[in-house]
């Protein structure tokens, strides 16, 4: 299999790097996991937001040598090579020429990193509020970092239970990452939280060039043309990067609350929020114009999209709002106008991808729909591993879950649709 040049360069990085850890003394290693802290009688867990000054976190991404997953977040593919991220961390980078056995190239280090995208040589990630482009340096066998956009994201304030953060932060404090530490448990709802009463807004909790990568149906950045589409909480950003190694950010576009994803496809990006799915055409790409909303009840949403039917799965947790677990089908041959066409009740579905007329589901296990009469959709294959997202190339499939990664071959079958064979299965330790 031809090597990319970013693997190619990625194999002298490492090979010149002899010690790849960072030097940065206020940057420390996660210690060895423990074992589970107990929760004391009276006491109940909360996130506490781990905040360091900006001088430091401007500072903070790193090659580093491989290193063990904490928590198991999105994935990105380009060419021969495959990111997953370790939320809020960075990314782990293997080199998966022989998806029978990724091999560890080493760790980005990048705190408050969640989303990737990547054209050519030049690798775009947020950085907690910030854009941040960066390149590889072959004269100087190194990353270098060169553009950043600081503040152009809103701060997350919400921890992963879902609780907000009040306190103020300085201009030189950046959140990069979440701690869970314990307290007694309040007396009283304002004593847990004494400045509720104020009026603050509450929350919910792929590309047509060669020369990208792909991510799944949980991404949050999407590359079509000469510009990068981002999302965030509240709306979609956009950024010219007819200069790959200098994004500009041009435009900013307000939506709503709780928007989840992004995935274009052709002239089109489809937007999933927690309270319904969005459509925007880039007949300007400077200027992206809303042709479409659909909305939905209260669940988390990825949507993906082909030349005439959009999907989009449901699913609930204790964030995500209506116990709502749900598959749904829309026409979209007139883009303008979303026709609802079908449902079906699932167990949890998360990522979704497309392989012909099939749609597989990360569900309770990984299900195959055919969806070739979108109006009677059936079930015709399953596998039973645990996955919250998928990439699908070609004839290749890759599952993330919280505890490993697996890799499939597929290809059409008679009697099952699709048919699975698994490549390997790499358990994080």
């Amino acid at each position: 299999m031809k090597t990319s040049k970013l693997l190619y360069l990625l194999i002298l990085v490492f090979a010149f790097c002899s010690s790849c850890e960072s030097n940065d003394p206020e940057v420390t290693p996660k210690p060895d996991p423990i074992e589970e802290e107990t929760l004391l009688e009276g006491n109940e867990w909360y996130y506490e937001p781990v905040i360091i000054k900006r001088e430091v976190f401007n500072n903070s991404i790193t090659l580093e040598a491989p290193k063990e997953m904490i928590e198991s977040g999105k994935i990105y593919v380009k060419d021969q090579l495959l990111f997953i991220n370790d939320v809020n961390k960075g990314f782990h980078i293997y080199n998966n020429s022989d998806a029978s056995n990724p091999q560890k190239v080493g760790f980005l280090n990048a705190p408050g990193s969640s989303d990737m995208a990547i054209r050519g040589t030049t690798l775009y990630l947020n950085q907690s509020v910030d854009l941040v482009s960066i390149t590889v340096d072959i004269d100087n066998i190194s990353f270098v970092t060169t553009k950043r956009i600081q503040n152009t994201f809103p701060i997350n304030r919400f921890g992963p239970n879902g609780s907000y953060y009040y306190e103020e932060l300085l201009d030189d404090e950046v959140i990069v990452d979440w701690e869970r530490k314990q307290r007694p448990i309040p007396e009283t709802i304002w004593e847990r939280c004494p400045e509720c009463l104020i009026d603050t807004p509450i929350a919910l909790e792929n590309s047509d060039s060669s020369n990208d990568g792909q991510g799944g149906s949980l991404a949050r950045f999407a590359l079509k043309g000469e510009y990068l589409y981002t999302v965030d909480e509240e709306g979609l950003n956009v950024f010219d990067i007819k200069n790959t190694s200098n994004p500009v950010k041009v435009n900013d576009i307000a939506i709503g609350w709780a928007i989840e994803t992004i995935y274009g496809f052709k002239d089109y990006l489809y937007i999933g929020s927690q309270f319904g799915m969005f459509i925007y055409g880039l007949e300007n790409p400077e200027f992206p114009n809303q042709l479409a909303e659909v909305n939905h009840l209260t669940a988390c949403d990825p949507v993906i999209a082909n030349d005439n039917y959009a999907f989009v799965t449901l699913h609930s947790n204790r964030f995500c709002g209506n116990n709502v677990n749900l598959l749904e089908i829309y026409d979209i041959k007139d883009i303008t106008n979303p026709i609802f066409v079908s449902e079906r009740g699932l167990t949890a579905p998360k990522g979704i991808g497309l392989y012909h007329d099939y749609l597989i589901v990360c569900d309770d296990e990984i299900k195959i729909f055919d969806v070739s009469d979108p109006t009677n959709s059936s079930l015709v294959n399953s596998f039973n591993r645990a996955a919250f997202d998928v990439i699908i190339r070609g004839d290749q499939m890759i599952a993330i879950g919280d505890q490993q990664i697996n890799q499939f071959s597929l290809s059409l079958d008679g009697e099952k649709g699709v048919k699975l064979e698994e490549l390997s299965e790499l358990l994080f330790e």
